[in-house]
């Protein structure tokens, strides 16, 4: 680790006395490794006369591991928007019979062509099955919310 002069919002670690300059801490490219080879150590079964390449093989394995563990609960605890918010007004809309024009989405958010197809493709990381239907020559393109993979399974 190594202390750096602390910005706005970062934990404070020490205050110099003398000049009031706060510090915080930041963790080093080195340590991250250290980490990760500790991390490997405590591995169920590890051996500690493991070569170093067994140890980051195991630390690789257990990042993934780990990643794979966030990204999963990160989507099952996401999937519902909250009751009233301006998600869950884009999710009835998609999911009516007729689906939902651009201009019927950026009607009832407030939120700027941009901002309302970012919302889409926000609602397809979270599981839902979004899908353009392009119109003809003259007329809107419409979005459908099909099914959510919650619903699916």
């Amino acid at each position: 680790m190594r202390e750096i002069k602390a910005k706005t919002g970062m934990a404070i670690w020490r205050r110099d006395e003398e000049t009031g300059q706060e510090y915080s801490l930041k963790l080093t490219a080195a340590g991250l490794k250290a980490r990760a080879v500790d991390a490997g150590d405590l591995q169920p079964g590890a051996s500690p006369s493991a070569s170093p390449s067994a140890n980051k093989d195991r630390s690789k394995a257990s990042h993934a591991t780990n990643a794979a563990a966030m990204s999963t609960k990160v989507a099952s605890t996401s999937q519902a928007p909250r009751q009233g918010a301006k998600i869950a007004r884009v999710i009835a809309l998609l999911q009516r019979d007729q689906g939902a024009k651009l201009d019927e989405l950026i009607a009832a958010t407030g939120w700027l062509p941009h901002t309302a197809r970012a919302a889409l493709t926000g609602l397809r990381h979270r599981g839902y099955d979004v899908r353009l239907e392009r119109g003809e020559k003259g007329r809107a393109s419409l979005y459908r919310a099909v099914a959510t993979l919650a619903t699916a399974s």
